[in-house]
């Protein structure tokens, strides 16, 4: 009995610490966990609808990819394995349609600029994120244009 309470003990510890620590490094990089759900929710958003974003949504969906991916890679390069944070729904008002697409634009420039000015380069991760989130926001931005 003593050696179950202690083993919970224990593992309850240790899920405190992972909680803290998670927190933590959502903390210490809150743009790129931003932009990771946004970035997450607009592919979704944009492979769910009903028109091809006058021809934009293809790469469009290829540039969400890319920049999920390297952000994701430059989060896990600092031992921060969030895989995102969700703002609630009160940050989508004031956009008529596709407010994820529309949000996930704002995240990334928020994003990019977070990782221009960071003082270490997520294990070399940083430069292609920063390259991957300008061809998401480009992308995003033409498909945009033919959002009804």
């Amino acid at each position: 009995m003593k050696r179950s309470l202690l083993v919970t003990a224990v593992f309850a510890g240790m899920s405190l610490l992972a909680l803290g620590a998670s927190r933590a490094a959502a903390e210490e990089h809150p743009r790129l966990h931003a932009a990771l759900y946004e970035l997450r929710e607009a592919r979704v958003e944009l492979k769910e609808a009903k028109h091809d974003f006058g021809g934009h949504r293809v790469k469009a969906l290829e540039a969400l990819d890319e920049a999920i991916s390297q952000v994701d890679k430059a989060l896990r390069a600092v031992g921060d394995n969030i895989k995102s944070v969700n703002p609630g729904k009160d940050t989508y008002k004031g956009y008529a349609n596709y407010p994820h697409i529309r949000h996930a634009l704002v995240e990334a420039k928020e994003a990019r600029k977070e990782l221009k000015d960071a003082s270490h380069n997520y294990k070399g991760h940083r430069e292609k994120a920063v390259l991957a989130l300008d061809e998401v926001i480009e992308q995003l931005n033409k498909a945009l244009k033919y959002a009804r």
